[in-house]
């Protein structure tokens, strides 16, 4: 459990909320009427932003029965809360949440990664935006040369 969570674990045990704790699974905490409790801290430059990676929103987003969102900025001690169902309907103030597409893990040369740094530092776009473009134009040619009879 990290120091947000037990944040959270001392909060929930203070509104006099008996939750179970799961390290491994979503939402964090449940308590013993199925309400779930997913704990996230604040960040981001200007503060104020909560991060949701694709796998962790898909599955908080299916869940049955409600479930809350406690967010801690760096040195709060009492949380803001809202419902999760308020990030599915973004009645929230969109900065507040990201929610991450869903992404892949390549592993590249060397070399190569060191050239892609390079070219997308020259165009001032992100490796990914790169990576991305090269994908694109590298279907569309293999989608043609598939067309061709």
């Amino acid at each position: 459990m990290n120091k947000t969570e037990q944040k959270a674990a001392n909060w929930l045990k203070e509104q006099g909320i008996n939750a179970r704790f799961q390290a491994r699974a979503n939402p964090d905490f449940v308590a013993q009427d199925g309400t779930g409790y997913e704990v996230k801290l604040a960040r981001g430059k200007q503060g104020g932003q909560i991060f949701f990676t694709h796998h962790q929103y898909q599955e908080l987003a299916k869940m049955k029965g409600p479930i809350y969102v406690v967010i801690y900025e760096a040195d709060s001690k009492e949380p803001i809360v809202f419902h999760f169902d308020d990030v599915k309907a973004k009645n929230i103030y969109p900065y507040w949440v990201y929610i991450a597409a869903p992404s892949v893990n390549v592993a590249i040369d060397p070399e190569l990664h060191r050239k892609v740094k390079i070219r997308a530092a020259e165009t001032k776009k992100t490796i990914t935006e790169l990576v991305e473009a090269a994908l694109r134009v590298l279907l569309a040619k293999m989608e043609a040369v598939e067309k061709e009879p």
